[in-house]
């Protein structure tokens, strides 16, 4: 199994005296599976997915996507990654007209794999975005 995203001995904090956010997080996650990750609020998911998408820098440890350093925002990884903002504008487009428009910026991105996803998540195809929920 390919490995996507490692992390080794992850410590993140805001502020040099802040409390410690994420504390001693080693990780693996391979490829061709779904993860999940579940904790209580204010526990340090949304952190997470900064560090892996690089949006934050680690105060501790090393992060590692797709062998490459998230931090480092080289285009050949930002092209293979999107994190949805937790509070989000979705326009009344459907799902699809919205990947039309903005799935270009995405070199690998694919309209067929695309539509096959939303076919095997059970999402309408006549949904627009703003009618969906989070999750969708």
């Amino acid at each position: 199994m390919d490995e996507l995203i490692s992390l080794k001995q992850v410590r993140f904090a805001y502020g040099r005296k802040s409390t410690c956010v994420l504390e001693s997080i080693d990780l693996e996650l391979g490829s061709g599976l779904i993860y999940g990750i579940m904790r209580k609020n204010g526990e340090g998911k949304t952190t997470l997915f900064r560090l892996i998408t690089g949006m934050n820098k680690t105060t501790q440890g090393e992060v590692k996507t797709l062998d490459h350093d998230p931090f480092l925002r080289e285009p050949s990884l930002m092209g293979d990654m999107f994190l949805v903002p937790e509070e989000i504008y979705f326009p009344s487009l459907k799902a699809v007209e919205y990947a039309k428009c903005y799935g270009s910026f995405y070199p690998k991105f694919s309209l067929d794999d695309f539509l096959k996803n939303m076919e095997a998540f059970s999402v309408p195809e006549k949904q627009t975005l703003s009618s969906m929920s989070q999750g969708q």
